[in-house]
């Protein structure tokens, strides 16, 4: 039964038009209750907040693979450190032992 209630409240509130000037009292209703400018600049706003969104996205994307270039490059950098580490160590283990037997 609220949900009767409910409707029949609605209607209720509907201003009653006399033929006379019932033009104007329809306006009025309507843009008593209309969202009206409000409602564009919330729609405005929000549909800069997706254009902003999708520029984000792009810009994270970008970023994302170019991300992707710098961990290559941090991994090729750090084999070759790795690689260097080795040969120095080698290199080092050597010379003591030239100079271990030539004592």
């Amino acid at each position: 039964m609220d949900e009767y209630e409910d409707i029949i409240t609605d209607y209720e509130n509907i201003p009653a038009c006399n033929p006379k000037n019932s033009c104007e009292v329809i306006q009025e209703f309507i843009n008593k209750d209309s969202p009206g400018d409000e409602f564009y600049d919330i729609h405005n706003r929000i549909d800069s907040q997706i254009r902003n969104l999708k520029h984000l996205r792009l810009r994270m994307n970008a970023l994302n693979g170019y991300m992707k270039e710098v961990e290559e490059d941090l991994i090729t950098t750090m084999n070759d450190l790795d690689a260097l580490t080795e040969r120095h160590l080698n290199f080092t283990e050597r010379h003591l032992e030239l100079y271990t037997n030539k004592k």
